[in-house]
């Protein structure tokens, strides 16, 4: 039976897709494509640390228009940019749009923004402020601050940066302000985040005819400054194992090969480390199948799952 392994290797698994709909000016500074996604942590010291994120998921053509589906911070919205630069929600209960930003505006504009429940406006203060956050300093972001009608709750202030988007966010609450910042981003035309060690496997489809070959990535990344001791007992650096539904192994990618007999020991990082392999799934009968690839150190320290169809 499959054995499970707790490991705190945080995973990140992204697809970029074409879409229709059309990006306007607005996008430089909060880029609307199906795929971005921008991850934020609270500032201020653990236990109080929280993670919020901003996902563009795909489209969906609502009353005659196109319109990027938007994980924002736990809330799904429905967003298009006009040819002026305003970013506009549809309100699907309602099936009427409001102004949502407009971050075209020039400096000292007071627009109309719903960026949650509690803002009603937003104003441009500058264009050229310096912010520093985990996953850089910027010289060049847009400041903007909003007003509303709860006196103990709503957003306050926004940093934005082009191609880049939303990179810090404050709020108040009963509990006072809070600031989020920006930790990690990927987006068509950039990506980016502070210090981070990760560890993906990556396959090139979804699901495989009955006797194709799969192609499999296994990445190990460190952006940390300090280097990671690897020990390995032998010659082999990695394995990958395919897992049926009931947990059981159908492959194992070394169970054919041999290895030098020698123990290594190793620096890695800051950098980027892959392997590739070609995987012959001839002898599995369709169903989904889990990959489970890692590291063949001693003890283990790098593992990574994804999932997959065999289908006939």
């Amino acid at each position: 039976m499959r054995q499970t392994i707790f490991h705190s290797v945080f995973l990140l698994a992204t697809s970029f897709t074409s879409s229709s709909v059309a990006v306007a000016q607005a996008g430089d500074y909060f880029p609307l494509e199906v795929g971005n996604t921008w991850m934020y942590r609270l500032a201020g010291a653990p236990p109080e640390t929280t993670f919020r994120t901003v996902s563009v998921e795909g489209t969906e053509t609502l009353n005659g228009r196109e319109y990027f589906r938007v994980v924002y911070f736990g809330r799904t919205l429905f967003l298009r940019s006009n040819d002026d630069g305003t970013i506009v929600s549809f309100n699907r209960q309602s099936e009427s749009e409001q102004a949502w930003l407009s971050l075209d505006a020039a400096e000292g504009t007071t627009f109309e923004a719903h960026i949650d429940a509690c803002t009603n406006t937003g104003r441009i203060e500058s264009r050229s402020v310096e912010v520093t956050t985990p996953v850089g300093r910027f010289q060049d972001a847009l400041q903007a601050r909003f007003q509303g009608n709860c006196a103990d709750a709503g957003v306050t202030q926004q940093f934005y940066v082009p191609s880049i988007g939303l990179v810090s966010h404050e709020e108040t609450s009963i509990a006072g302000p809070r600031r989020y910042e920006l930790v990690y981003f990927r987006t068509r035309s950039a990506n980016g985040g502070g210090p981070e060690v990760s560890f993906t496997i990556a396959l090139d489809a979804p699901r495989y005819r009955g006797g194709a070959n799969m192609g499999v990535r296994l990445t190990l990344r460190s952006t940390h400054p300090d280097p990671i001791a690897l020990h390995f007992p032998s010659g082999q650096s990695f394995d990958l194992k395919l897992f049926n539904q009931a947990g059981d192994i159908g492959y194992t990618w070394s169970a054919d090969k041999l290895f030098v007999l020698i123990i290594r020991d190793e620096q890695f990082g800051p950098g980027e480390r892959t392997y590739g392999l070609s995987v012959p799934l001839r002898d599995l009968p369709p169903g989904r199948y889990t990959a489970q690839g890692y590291l063949t150190t001693a003890p283990r320290q790098y593992l990574g799952e994804t999932s997959f169809e065999i289908i006939q």
